[in-house]
């Protein structure tokens, strides 16, 4: 057996202890063996994780093949922090702001990140793989719904699809409608992966919503959203309506 090189630990009561008989030198170092199906992903290999002491030690090399990031939205590999999409999802706001390189899991592109050398990279088959299953697609639409909390909105089920200013709004906008602000990058790079993993309604629904802020912002003397952020934004979603 090979050694495990733990990149993050996580405890996980509810994780059962294999039944594989190991002996007494191999149970100091590795209390079990579990081999995790990939739910969602047809033809996806398991990821293999070792206990000790009921503590989770994983090594989870990123492939740029796209596999790495279907298997973080299947819910069976963390990223490569050993964070889990459903730990990521439930991150408090504050926690949301200070860290940088998660973004790139929850809304992957088929190109590299300028910010973080470990984020995943989508294939023609990946992209496929999302636009063809539902259940990759609710996944990302509930991180879509956690990043409009973030920025104080909220997703309607109208039809078509809205996206409104939530009550937190005024709050929440002090920490993006800035100029120049991190998160607006970070929000060209959410239209992008909408619009090329099958969530175009959203997409669109999210840009009309941002639209309508910068209006708004226009009329100002120090615009909290320029023109050219506008522009970008736009050009997200008109660049990947042919996925990419």
């Amino acid at each position: 057996m090979r050694s495990a090189k733990p990149i993050k630990r996580h405890s996980y009561p509810s994780f059962q202890r294999g039944s594989r008989q190991v002996g007494d030198a191999e149970e100091n170092s590795v209390a079990a063996l579990i081999q995790t199906p990939v739910w969602g992903v047809e033809g996806a290999r398991p990821e293999i994780f070792y206990l000790r002491e009921c503590i989770v030690v994983v090594e989870v090399p990123v492939k740029q093949d796209g596999s790495s990031v279907l298997r973080f939205y299947a819910g069976v590999q963390p990223d490569h922090q050993g964070r889990f999409l459903r730990e990521i999802q439930q991150w408090p706001d504050d926690q949301l702001e200070r860290t940088h390189d998660y973004i790139q899991w929850l809304f992957p592109l088929n190109e590299p990140s300028g910010f973080n050398i470990d984020a995943p990279i989508l294939n023609d088959e990946a992209i496929s793989r999302f636009r063809g299953n539902s259940s990759l697609r609710r996944g990302l639409q509930t991180s879509l719904i956690v990043m409009l909390a973030f920025y104080g909105l909220e997703m309607r089920g109208t039809v078509p699809l809205s996206v409104t200013r939530a009550s937190s709004f005024t709050e929440r906008a002090e920490n993006w409608v800035t100029p120049s602000n991190h998160n607006h990058l970070r929000i060209t790079r959410i239209l992008k992966s909408l619009r090329l993993l099958g969530l175009e309604a959203e997409a669109a629904a999210f840009f009309e919503c941002l639209a309508d802020i910068h209006h708004g912002e226009a009329q100002k003397a120090q615009p909290g959203i320029s023109a050219e952020t506008l522009t970008f934004w736009q050009a997200a979603l008109m660049n990947y309506s042919d996925n990419g």
